[in-house]
């Protein structure tokens, strides 16, 4: 049986009455600590170079150091801007390359150290165009090519130890 609402079953407005200071204080010093928190964690930096410094993309006489620092293993290949020459790549013992393209490219002319326990691994591990020197103690990997390859004039070194 249904019935009518009557005036007494009416929702009535209520004066409510404000929250004592402190409670507004600390509510405010919250959103404040959230809305910091969230800005702090969507602040633009620059982007990771993965565990490889000072870049992947070295130009004309840099040096590039990979090490165990995180991220890794690292995922974006080391590539020499085109045109330079004489790039050094140094992996230190336990440091890892490992991309899904070629790993290591360089143009005319460098250096790879491949420390024990280093590994570059991509779809060629190292591709280079002129001479190059490599000092490999630890493992180079092709995984659907070659580990390394050189084309191009010039004198290239390759040493397993």
């Amino acid at each position: 049986m249904m019935r009518s609402a009557s005036s007494s079953d009416r929702l009535v407005p209520r004066q409510v009455e404000s929250a004592p200071p402190y409670v507004r204080a600390s509510l405010c010093s919250t959103a404040s600590i959230l809305a910091l928190a969230t800005a702090w964690l969507c602040w633009s930096v620059e982007p990771v170079r993965a565990a490889c410094t000072p870049t992947v993309t070295p130009t004309t006489g840099q040096t590039v150091t990979c090490d165990t620092n995180p991220p890794s293993p690292v995922t974006t290949a080391i590539v020499s801007t085109p045109g330079s020459t004489n790039v050094t790549i140094n992996m230190l013992s336990g440091a890892q390359l490992n991309v899904s393209s070629d790993a290591v490219v360089l143009n005319a002319g460098g250096q790879i150290n491949n420390n024990s326990g280093a590994i570059i691994q991509g779809t060629t591990g190292i591709n280079s165009t002129g001479p190059l020197t490599i000092d490999n103690g630890g493992q180079i990997t092709g995984t659907t090519g070659p580990g390394v390859v050189i084309n191009g004039a010039g004198n290239s070194i390759l040493t397993n130890t």
